[in-house]
């Protein structure tokens, strides 16, 4: 059966992020400019939350690229965790 493209769930990552409102435009083009690196989600609330979906596989090239823009905007990560992992379950997160 031919791949359909997607990463099994067991191998997708979620990572939640948080950067000053004025910023979030610059932050989700350059994640975007990274074509295939992660999916951004601006979440509600206007915190400048970002949810970034990612494979396991993607995680070294994203977190170098996540260190790079910490030094250039107020840039926090809040969270790494697994997809399949419900908000606030036990067990979920990974360092």
């Amino acid at each position: 059966m031919p791949s359909s493209g997607r990463s099994n769930a067991t191998d997708e990552l979620h990572v939640l992020c948080r950067v000053p409102t004025r910023e979030l435009c610059f932050f989700r083009y350059t994640l975007e400019a990274h074509e295939g690196l992660c999916l951004p989600t601006t979440l509600p609330g206007g915190e400048g939350r970002i949810r970034l979906a990612t494979s396991a596989s993607q995680r070294p090239a994203l977190e170098a690229l996540l260190q790079a823009l910490a030094e250039e905007i107020p840039l926090e990560v809040l969270e790494w965790s697994s997809a399949h992992c419900t908000e606030g379950g036990d067990g979920c997160r990974t360092p």
